[in-house]
């Protein structure tokens, strides 16, 4: 399923988060499932069903209301929520194994235009290895850039304000892009030997939020001396601007300890912070958190690299996790097409979609199927 979302004014999350689950569970996807999203400008560019199914939510509950009940939501507080679940493939399908994801409102946006108003405008996707009826929500992924006090409410990358968003979602994935700007994703992955060895039954999958904006997060002088210390950091800028990114693995086993995680965090702009795992896992080259650049053929034209994603193991000796061959999702340069355009991949026709722009470091495009 791929519909393209057109927001023209700041609406509620909570109609927007409901429009999303409303999509991915829906047998026929359709305009009229939207609420928050224009359901004129908006449209349905594949309506193969996603696969997903509806878990729960603090709002709804048991049950998703209907597109007449969505005007009346506004976030609160704690956040509002919705989950819902899709199949894994191989044996675990035959096991009834699930992976899950929360769309999580109610946090200020980490965008430099809604920090001062400290408004909630959007939502966060988050993967869980659980979500069950009365709120129960098990190993959900990391959504927070900090616990410190002038940041505790930002939320790691928002689907938020004014613009055209995009949705891909299938039984292996969901991913929900925002034109030229940042992505988030909830992905499966491949079954490796380590999870043969260990026997593991927990569904293979990782969580990616990458915020391509090149001021993502701007931290205050307040927050930076509550973060730093300064006996240890001198008198370093006292305005770090930062990027907005982070993976969390889910159902792994680290090889080296023999330690099972059901989130291990991979990573942050703010590694040394206890809010990640302790085993780093931020050296990502498939995860391209520094960026891609253009290369050149033999003549000297410029060549842009197609490049596989992988999930890099190796600081815990675990070998290489398939992404691209499950998904059907690949990454290249930001900038280089306009979104729509197509790319053939050994004989495949993928989608381009520019989730970031060139002048960031981190600007990154993404080729997806979308049919």
């Amino acid at each position: 399923m791929y519909a393209k979302l057109v927001t023209s004014s700041n609406t509620s999350p909570s109609i927007l988060a409901r429009d999303i689950i409303r999509l991915c569970t829906s047998n026929s996807p359709s305009t009229a499932d939207l609420g928050g999203f224009s359901n004129t400008s908006s449209s349905i560019i594949d309506a193969t069903p996603a696969g997903w199914t509806y878990a729960w939510s603090t709002v709804d509950s048991g049950t998703l209301a209907t597109v007449a009940a969505a005007p009346s939501v506004t976030p609160t507080s704690p956040a509002d929520w919705w989950g819902m679940s899709a199949p894994c493939l191989g044996p675990l399908a035959a096991n009834g194994t699930l992976k899950y994801v929360k769309l999580t409102t109610g946090a200020s946006s980490n965008r430099a235009n809604d920090q001062a108003s400290n408004t909630a405008q959007g939502f966060s996707l988050s993967g869980a290895t659980n979500i069950a009826s009365g709120n129960t929500v098990t190993n959900e992924g990391w959504r927070k850039q900090a616990n410190g006090t002038n940041s505790a409410a930002l939320s790691m990358t928002q689907v938020a304000g004014i613009g055209t968003f995009h949705l891909i979602a299938t039984p292996r994935h969901i991913t929900i892009i925002e034109e030229g700007t940042m992505f988030t994703g909830v992905w499966e992955t491949a079954i490796t030997d380590v999870h043969t060895f260990y026997s593991s039954t927990a569904a293979p999958f990782v969580q990616v939020n990458l915020d391509n904006t090149s001021n993502s997060i701007t931290m205050t002088t307040d927050y930076y001396n509550e973060v730093y210390s300064a006996s240890t950091q001198g008198a370093a800028a006292s305005a770090v601007s930062i990027s907005g990114w982070n993976y969390n693995l889910f159902g792994i086993t680290v090889p080296s300890t023999g330690t099972y995680y059901g989130t291990l965090s991979m990573g942050s702009p703010l590694d040394w912070e206890s809010d990640t795992a302790t085993t780093n896992l931020s050296l990502q080259p498939y995860l391209f958190p520094l960026g891609k650049l253009s290369s050149t053929n033999s003549s000297g034209v410029t060549r842009n690299l197609i490049t596989p994603i992988f999930i890099n193991g190796q600081a815990i000796g675990h070998p290489t996790i398939d992404i691209s061959s499950i998904c059907d999702i690949y990454a290249t340069r930001a900038g280089i097409a306009t979104t729509g355009d197509t790319v053939d991949i050994n004989g495949t026709t993928y989608t381009y979609f520019n989730s970031g722009t060139l002048a960031s470091p981190r600007g990154v495009g993404l080729l997806l199927l979308t049919s």
